[in-house]
């Protein structure tokens, strides 16, 4: 079996990440998941709440693929003042579909690999490194503090 992985870093600290190559990618990254998804636990267990939501939940096709330039990819979804979401400025088309499965194994490689001491962080993914998938602190209305 013969795939590539590729990391850029760029100055503005974003990371890309790009599997290509192999049909059997989406089983390598499956397995590559269950360890990224428990080091992101570790870091703030709600992360993997929310990412089974946005990945899985209303709002995806019957085959769980999320859109990326759709509102839910864009707009995102928060639980306990973190929010993730994906931004699909640059990207060949409008109709960028993510599966499932390769949602969820790239946010929880994003926090639990990438991510700051509480998971959050930014990475780019997809063709031509056009999907910027960000975990983020989001801030509570009327608090005017930054929760997560």
């Amino acid at each position: 079996m013969l795939f590539f992985t590729t990391f850029l870093t760029f100055a503005t600290g974003t990371t890309a990440i790009s599997i290509q190559g192999s049909p059997l990618a989406a089983n390598l990254i499956s397995t590559q998941d269950y360890p990224n998804a428990l080091l992101c636990a570790a870091k703030n267990p709600s992360i993997n709440t929310l990412i089974q939501s946005f990945c899985h939940g209303p709002g995806t096709t019957a085959a769980n693929d999320l859109v990326v330039g759709s509102a839910r990819a864009t707009n995102g979804l928060i639980y306990e003042g973190i929010k993730i979401r994906i931004l699909g400025d640059g990207c060949p088309s409008n109709s960028v579909w993510v599966p499932g499965e390769y949602c969820g194994s790239q946010f929880h490689y994003l926090c639990g690999v990438f991510g700051n001491a509480d998971g959050v962080g930014e990475l780019a993914f997809g063709a031509n490194l056009c999907q910027t998938w960000r975990i983020e602190r989001e801030l509570v209305p009327g608090l005017g503090t930054w929760v997560g």
